[in-house]
């Protein structure tokens, strides 16, 4: 009972403090056709929309699921072509994602890794393997 009213509550504060903050890029949309880690929640394959809530703060939301995660600035080379979502994917389909890029942004958002990508990168590591890149382009509004 408490651990859902903490959602809620932090749910709700969230949405209202979404107005306050700058927002300048719209909600984002994708077809993940992977189950995910987004920090250290675990997200099943299907649609979602990414949007930036507060500083250093997006909201990944599914109709049936969703996650707050925490993110820090990332710089481009260049102002980007297409928005994009990149994951790091690891032995035994094990996805998490690890970057935001936005459409004609020069910057995007890099995801920490979670303690359960750290769990995963130990004993990967271990075995001598590296994990592989994998995108899912952004559709957009």
């Amino acid at each position: 009972m408490f651990k859902m009213f903490s959602i809620m509550t932090v749910l709700g504060l969230a949405l209202l403090a979404v107005p306050i903050t700058a927002q300048t890029i719209d909600p984002q949309k994708a077809t993940v056709p992977f189950a995910f880690f987004a920090g250290n929640r675990q997200l099943p394959a299907g649609d979602y929309a990414i949007r930036e809530t507060l500083p250093f703060t997006i909201l990944i939301l599914s109709p049936t699921k969703g996650a707050f995660v925490l993110v820090r600035p990332a710089a481009a080379e260049r102002t980007e072509d297409q928005g994009r979502l990149v994951f790091n994917k690891y032995t035994g389909d094990r996805y998490f994602l690890r970057e935001v890029w936005y459409q004609g942004a020069k910057n995007g958002l890099a995801v920490p890794r979670s303690q359960k990508e750290k769990e995963v990168v130990s004993s990967t590591l271990i075995s001598g393997l590296r994990p592989e890149r994998a995108v899912v382009l952004l559709a957009g509004k």
